[in-house]
């Protein structure tokens, strides 16, 4: 073979081997470790944010699943209604040293029974007018839908006239006691609106 076919041959094989280098150099449709291929991407993280069991969406702690929400607690309704004075010499007038009888009803509304001595206590804005002790009124339940008549005194002392104002409010015989939670012992919270009434006394 002459010099020229050999050098012709060598030039042809060395531009193949060229060829393929540059094939090889250049080929990215099957790199396993493309943004298309890549089996760590984001969309195929297991920890990302859409697959995160511990999100605040699964979260069993979250405010909204909170068995201690005041949402939660069990209350009735217990409403003070029918409230009558009486002047106790019966003149319909309520004078300086003479008693005050004072008499209402109360209602349990429900929605559940109350049976922890739910109780009712009087109050009043003026310092003239006294009050026994001991006189608030104490039941040992009330069921739904029940009455209890409430019966209170009141005496007071002074020299000027003016308009007097009581108030009923519902209460229990222990407030500081816990209500309202899933105990079977744990009485119902009571939520009622207080009471108020005047009465003009004249010195």
């Amino acid at each position: 073979m002459s010099s020229s076919n050999l050098r012709t041959l060598w030039f042809a094989l060395l531009l193949l081997a060229f060829g393929s280098a540059l094939s090889a150099c250049g080929a990215t449709p099957d790199d396993d470790d493309s943004a298309g291929d890549d089996d760590d991407a984001a969309d195929d993280d297991d920890d990302s944010a859409g697959d995160d069991d511990d999100s605040a969406g699964d979260d069993d702690d979250s405010a909204g699943d909170d068995d201690d929400s005041a949402s939660d607690l069990r209350e009735i309704v217990v409403d003070v209604f029918g409230v009558e004075t009486t002047d106790s010499n019966g003149d319909g007038e309520w004078r300086s040293g003479e008693e005050l009888i004072i008499t209402a009803q109360a209602v349990n509304e429900g929605p559940y029974e109350h049976m922890y001595y739910p109780a009712f206590y009087l109050s009043v804005d003026s310092e003239d007018v006294s009050l026994p002790p001991g006189q608030e009124n104490i039941f040992f339940g009330l069921v739904i839908g029940q009455s209890q008549p409430l019966y209170f005194t009141a005496t007071a002392t002074t020299d000027t006239a003016q308009t007097v104002t009581f108030t009923i409010t519902p209460g229990v015989m222990n407030p500081e006691n816990p209500c309202g939670g899933d105990d079977k012992w744990e009485p119902p919270c009571i939520v009622g609106n207080a009471s108020s009434f005047s009465v003009e006394l004249l010195p």
